[in-house]
């Protein structure tokens, strides 16, 4: 592949071009990023309040809060005295 007189040469492997419209969708979520100096805390319980999956599973999706991994979800889950495979619909204000 050429770009702008760049020669990129792949061996064994896949490349994934990403589109600025991708780069976008990342900068869109950047406040719901645990890290974030300003984080979002009223878009991310929103998008939790509207999922249907397990707690386990939507706190995993980073779409809806990213950054977090499985030892920040689990902790949070503990520390929260919240069960894993509760519905994320169902866990109250507190």
């Amino acid at each position: 592949l050429l770009f702008d007189g760049y020669k990129l040469e792949v061996f064994d492997s896949t490349v994934d071009i990403r589109t600025l419209n991708y780069v976008q969708q990342v900068e869109a979520r950047a406040g719901r990023d645990i890290m974030a100096t300003h984080f979002d805390l009223e878009a991310v319980v929103g998008s939790l309040r509207v999922d249907p999956r397990a707690i386990c599973d939507s706190v995993m999706d980073q779409a809806i809060m990213p950054g977090v991994g499985n030892v920040i979800k689990c902790e949070g889950l503990f520390l929260s005295a919240v069960h894993p495979q509760a519905r994320t619909q169902s866990i109250g204000e507190e």
